[in-house]
């Protein structure tokens, strides 16, 4: 639903005007499988929000890979999202409180035609702690694609290259901090880039394999391959 994810939690979802709007309450908090990661070592509870408008189509917005690349309609939605949780926060252990921080994002998507553009941008603050601010934006493109569209494939070739769809993607991404503690970090760059291979041609399985290249604040790469399967 926003930046910092959490494991564990309940999500409550609807979906009312068939589909045009789609709203999500939850309550979670980490401390589970990924502990250390994105937050997830905080155990206090975040209550977190999220209401979309859906400009055309309807929820759920189609994958590139279930598109019609010549009559599928283009499908926007506009998101505004909201969390709320508590951190802890400090020059060091003697000194550390919590605070309550309040973080506000909105997007849009744009699908349509195997194309895919996404953007966010979130702002976090925290209550009674007017030198806190971060701010952070991320873009996501790319487009689906079967690979016969572009390469002539025998019909006795494996479904596997017949009916296989191919996505290469780009996203960029950028946090930016601008709290008296926080600002000793560097701002955080991001560009990563990859494709995502559907071998039946269907948004259930495919491979994902993805070059991350952070900038900021060091330079580090880092490849990533994962299979999704879902059901």
């Amino acid at each position: 639903m926003q930046r910092k994810a959490r494991d564990r939690g309940i999500n409550v979802v609807l979906s009312p005007f068939n589909g045009r709007v789609l709203y999500e309450q939850a309550l979670v908090n980490g401390s589970g499988i990924q502990t250390g990661e994105l937050g997830n070592d905080n155990d206090g509870f975040l209550l977190e929000g999220r209401f979309v408008w859906f400009a055309t189509g309807e929820w759920p917005l189609p994958l590139p890979a279930q598109t019609d690349l010549q009559n599928s309609p283009w499908s926007t939605f506009f998101k505004v999202g909201w969390a709320s949780s508590k951190f802890e926060k400090g020059l060091s252990e003697a000194s550390t409180s919590q605070v309550r921080e309040i973080t506000w994002n909105v997007g849009q998507a744009v699908v349509g035609k195997g194309f895919y553009a996404y953007w966010q941008y979130s702002r976090a603050f925290a209550e009674s702690e007017q030198n806190f601010d971060s701010q952070s934006f991320s873009i996501t493109s790319g487009y689906a694609f079967p690979i016969g569209r572009y390469l002539t494939v025998s019909e006795s070739a494996p479904r596997a290259i017949r009916s296989s769809w191919v996505e290469p993607k780009l996203q960029f991404e950028m946090l930016r901090y601008e709290d008296a503690v926080l600002s000793c970090q560097s701002d955080r760059k991001i560009y990563s880039y990859g494709v995502n291979y559907y071998p039946v041609g269907t948004p259930s399985i495919r491979l994902m394999v993805d070059h991350e290249v952070a900038v900021r604040p060091r330079r580090n790469e880092t490849l990533l391959v994962s299979l999704h399967y879902m059901f």
